[in-house]
């Protein structure tokens, strides 16, 4: 319960920002920060953590993943940030991941 909260809680965040970063309303480092947070809220969360995955966490820790490596200004000029994002919009909108990708839990 605590780990669906946390991932339920955060996706509503995620999901925000990211439209906001694909609009330009908010920066690579604006990004990069929010993910930061949320890996430290995670690292701070007192549960177990080896509990199986909750509904929505795949694509949830793969759009995370996806932002670290890519929200910077090199990938957004090469035009690959944006097509992933919008990709992890759908991931996250379907709730889970398509075979092949992984999201899994730092």
């Amino acid at each position: 319960m605590i780990i669906q909260n946390f991932v339920d809680n955060n996706l509503v965040l995620l999901i925000s920002k990211i439209k906001s970063y694909l609009d330009a309303k908010i920066t690579h480092q604006d990004m990069r920060e929010f993910v930061d947070k949320i890996f430290d809220d995670w690292d701070n969360l007192q549960c177990d953590k080896t509990i199986d995955e909750v509904k929505g966490e795949s694509s949830f820790w793969y759009a995370l993943w996806t932002i670290q490596h890519l929200a910077d200004e090199e990938h957004w000029k090469d035009g690959i940030t944006k097509p992933e994002l919008i990709k992890c919009l759908g991931f996250i909108e379907k709730g889970h991941l398509p075979d092949g990708y992984i999201g899994r839990r730092p």
